[in-house]
C-alpha cells in the first residue's frame, strides 16, 4: 500500500530536521501559475502591502523553501518511513523594520519509493491550494481538486 500523509512538527523531527547536513537541502523554485500567453503587462504596484508597512503592522514573507528527506521509524511502528521536509524560511517585519528570521518546518510521511517526485509535489501542494478548496473541504463538500503544482530543485 502507498501512502503520503502530513505530520504535526513534533519535537523529535525538529531536531532530525535541524540535524540533517546542508548537502541534504535542496532549493525549492516554484514555477508560475500561468504562462503568459501574449506579451507580458507590468505588475501592479502591491497595494496591500503598502497598507501593511504604511499603519506598522507585522507582515510575515517567505524568504526561500527548501526541501529534503530523511528516514525515520515512528516509536509504535516496526518499519521505517520516509519523511519529506519542507523548511520555510521566513522574515517578520513590523513597518520597516525587519524584526527577525523565523524557520517553519512542514513534514509528511511516505512509503513511496525514493525516485518518485510525487511526494515532493504533494509536500508542497498543500500552500498551492485555494482558499476556497479549504473552504469546500470545511463544509464537508468535494474539494476543488488543485492544477498539477510543477516544482524545480536545486542545490541549496
Amino acid at each position: 500500500m502507498k501512502f503520503v500523509f502530513g505530520i504535526d512538527a513534533m519535537p523529535n523531527l525538529k531536531g532530525l530536521a535541524e540535524s540533517l547536513s546542508k548537502r541534504a537541502w535542496k532549493r525549492l523554485h516554484r514555477k508560475p501559475k500561468y504562462e503568459v500567453k501574449t506579451e507580458p503587462r507590468q505588475r501592479p504596484d502591491n497595494v496591500k502591502e503598502a497598507i501593511v508597512r504604511e499603519r506598522g503592522f507585522q507582515n510575515i514573507r517567505t524568504e526561500s523553501e527548501h526541501v529534503a528527506e530523511f528516514s525515520y521509524s515512528p516509536t509504535a511502528c516496526k518499519k521505517t518511513y520516509r519523511v519529506v521536509v519542507l523548511r520555510k524560511n521566513l522574515s517578520v517585519e513590523r513597518g520597516e523594520k525587519r524584526l527577525f528570521d523565523d524557520i517553519v518546518y512542514f513534514y509528511c510521511y511516505s512509503s513511496i519509493p525514493h525516485p518518485d517526485s510525487l511526494v515532493l509535489r504533494l509536500v508542497a501542494e498543500p500552500t498551492s491550494r485555494t482558499k476556497g478548496a479549504h473552504r469546500a473541504q470545511r463544509r464537508g463538500r468535494t474539494p476543488i481538486s488543485p492544477t498539477p503544482l510543477e516544482l524545480s530543485l536545486s542545490p541549496s
